[in-house]
């Protein structure tokens, strides 16, 4: 939703949360598009199918960089159309932290929790959010020619768990050395094609 609001760059999902997502970029799919998440690669290595979007929690981004136009000379192959590099949050001056949690329409719940430290030579903050949602049924039967209440059916849920750490010691003036940490586990279900599969 963050990047669909940026005229040229259209994003599309096959459903509720955890759904196949596609970015394009100047007329070209997910697969030839690399997003970056603070300098690593989080395209996935097992497929060409490009990153899994749908995966990316916002909660602490920081500022999304847009490099459009062919970068396979500097990242590779898969960033013909572009690069989309995600910087997430660093710890502010002095010592913070939070904890929110919210609900909302089927069953969805999201929780978030993030503690840092900052003075003027280091900073470290890590930070959690966990999603989850009962969602709805992704295949709904017709029955005797009415399409059926997808409420009414077994659920697809999704499940979302987001770790960013991050560390950095400013060197000097112009020289900083940053380590970060980004792990995303996430669970979908969905239905197959067919009615037995439900």
């Amino acid at each position: 939703e963050a990047l669909d609001r940026l005229a040229g760059i259209p994003a599309y999902s096959n459903g509720g949360l955890g759904t196949t997502t596609s970015v394009f970029l100047r007329g070209h799919d997910s697969k030839r598009l690399l997003l970056v998440i603070d300098g690593m690669r989080f395209n996935d290595p097992s497929s060409t199918g490009g990153a899994q979007w749908q995966h990316l929690l916002v909660s602490d981004i920081e500022r999304i960089e847009i490099l459009p136009g062919a970068q396979a000379g500097i990242w590779g192959a898969d960033a013909a159309a572009g690069v989309i590099n995600v910087i997430t949050k660093k710890a502010a001056q002095g010592t913070h932290g939070s904890v929110a949690y919210t609900l909302g329409d089927l069953g969805q719940k999201q929780t978030q929790g993030n503690i840092g430290y900052a003075n003027n030579n280091f900073d470290a903050r890590i930070g959690y959010t966990g999603l989850s949602s009962d969602e709805f049924s992704s295949i709904t039967p017709m029955i005797n020619g009415v399409k059926q209440n997808p409420l009414d059916y077994e659920k697809d849920g999704y499940r979302n768990a987001t770790l960013n750490a991050k560390l950095g010691w400013n060197i000097s003036n112009t020289q900083r050395l940053e380590i970060n940490a980004f792990k995303a586990y996430a669970l979908g279900y969905y239905d197959g094609s067919s009615p037995s599969d439900r």
